[in-house]
């Protein structure tokens, strides 16, 4: 019962954090504002399925870490920035890509009981493939409709 309680004030704590961004976002007309959107359901999303399928506490922050970091970025400018030569946008789409592996892995470990290698490889197949989804409607949204990802650099 302790561990749950742990574990909702973590996901609570980030939905208060990007709650408060989509509002100020709103008020203030920052680009931040559907990224905060989308967030907030990616992290309710996480967090029922982390509530069927418990996680480790340090992968719950695994995964909220570039979450917290996202909004963040787009509101101060940081995807301009490139920390150790790599550009703030790398470090982020890491930590999606990360999260998405680790998620997938214990789900499918817990799940399907399945072995730990088949596990592996399906939840890193599993992730490329979402990114790679991810990445076409970036093509998509920038090309045909006009709206271009926060450090886009047209």
């Amino acid at each position: 019962m302790k561990d749950r309680k742990i574990r909702n004030v973590i996901f609570g704590s980030a939905a208060l954090f990007l709650a408060a961004f989509l509002v100020v976002g709103i008020f203030l007309g920052l680009d931040a504002t559907k990224d905060c959107a989308f967030l907030l359901v990616m992290l309710l999303l996480f967090y029922f399925i982390e509530k069927k399928y418990p996680l480790p506490i340090p992968i719950i922050f695994c995964g909220l870490f570039p979450m917290i970091l996202d909004p963040i970025g787009i509101t101060f400018g940081f995807f301009n920035f490139y920390p150790f030569g790599i550009g703030y946008d790398k470090f982020i789409h890491f930590g999606f890509n990360l999260l998405g592996t680790l998620v997938i892995f214990y789900l499918l470990k817990n799940m399907m009981r399945t072995q730990v290698a088949a596990a592996i490889i399906v939840a890193i197949l599993a992730v490329n493939g979402i990114g790679n989804i991810g990445k076409l409607l970036e093509f998509v949204g920038s090309r045909y409709v006009g709206y271009y990802p926060a450090g886009h650099l047209l």
